[in-house]
């Protein structure tokens, strides 16, 4: 209804215009209206896009260990320099790089297993080990839910 598209209208405006005196930008909201969303995304400058995404792109909650996101790119760069092992990083998903011929991560005391889900997302095979039975049932969720379990 109009009525709801306005009010929509009027609260990011609100927004847009003043936040504890600060001024910001919205760049996405939810609405419970499919329609309303239909006609506002394209107002916007958003792209929508249809259909299923697969695991392994989704988008994620958490964060990898700091020292696991500053040091796995560069050892990345320079396997990719030494080894030719591009392929493996390119195309972390791609079914015609097979398992066997990706590099091998070992994480020993994987705990809820974020750091061996990480390089499994950017193309390393990984055996991730842990003492912790509880730890290792939330490292096979996370990784199913990643479409990084094997």
């Amino acid at each position: 209804s109009s009525s709801s598209s306005s009010s929509h209208r009027a609260q990011i405006a609100k927004f847009r215009s003043d936040f504890k005196g600060l001024p910001w930008n919205v760049w996405g909201f939810f609405v419970a209206s499919d329609a309303l969303f239909e006609r506002a995304a394209p107002a916007a400058g958003v792209d929508v896009l249809a259909g299923e995404v697969r695991p392994i792109d989704r988008g994620r909650l958490w964060e990898p260990s700091d020292l696991v996101a500053r040091w796995l790119p560069r050892l990345e760069k320079r396997m990719r320099d030494a080894w030719d092992a591009a392929p493996a990083f390119d195309r972390p998903s791609s079914a015609d790089v097979p398992l066997a011929s990706r590099p091998l991560l070992v994480d020993v005391g994987c705990g809820a297993g974020r750091d061996a889900v990480y390089a499994a997302l950017r193309g390393w095979r990984v055996l991730a080990l842990d003492s912790d039975a509880k730890g290792l049932a939330r490292l096979s969720s996370l990784a199913a839910s990643h479409g990084v379990s094997d």
